[in-house]
């Protein structure tokens, strides 16, 4: 089990998979293009493997996620974020990677560290504070995550719509 205090490796990993998107002009909407894109560059002599030396070998799984995050923090709507977590869901599930507890609530789980990480105001979590009130949307706190701003402050960790939507779709199938 990772501190959620004190392990920024996943987020440096999720923040050069951004830039490296980023840098390519990436505009393709389709994670297993993305996914693609990630895992070519991501070998000896490239410029992404570069980056991603010093964390060791990073698993396809990994770099798929890094991906899914990237799409995810451009959501502008709700309905943006459910599109996503539904292809990220059938892409992840097409990869071979089907098991819950192993392979979407680590996904999830990162999500919500980095927040904390990142992103988490502790002012908010006392329920009288002036700074306290109001409600932060999905699409608020990922668009923060992709900002890679940690003046950005967020104190609510609404992740778990993610999490819920994700059992959801594949309680369907």
């Amino acid at each position: 089990m990772n501190s959620v205090n004190s392990n920024y490796h996943r987020v440096d990993i999720n923040y050069s998979i951004q830039n490296f998107l980023k840098a390519e002009n990436y505009g393709d909407s389709t994670l297993l293009n993305g996914f693609k894109l990630v895992k070519e560059n991501n070998k000896t002599g490239k410029e992404l493997y570069s980056e991603l030396a010093p964390y060791g070998s990073i698993s396809d799984k990994v770099q798929f996620y890094g991906v899914w995050r990237n799409q995810l923090t451009k959501s502008s709507s709700e309905d943006e974020i459910r599109r996503s977590i539904i292809d990220g869901t059938n892409t992840l599930i097409d990869l071979g990677y089907s098991d819950m507890g192993n392979d979407f609530f680590p996904f999830i789980t990162a999500l919500m560290e980095e927040q904390h990480l990142i992103n988490y105001d502790v002012k908010r979590t006392y329920g009288f504070n002036k700074g306290s009130k109001g409600i932060v949307t999905s699409v608020e706190i990922l668009n923060a995550l992709g900002s890679q701003d940690p003046e950005i402050k967020f104190g609510v960790n609404l992740f778990i719509f993610i999490g819920v939507t994700i059992m959801r779709l594949n309680s369907e199938h």
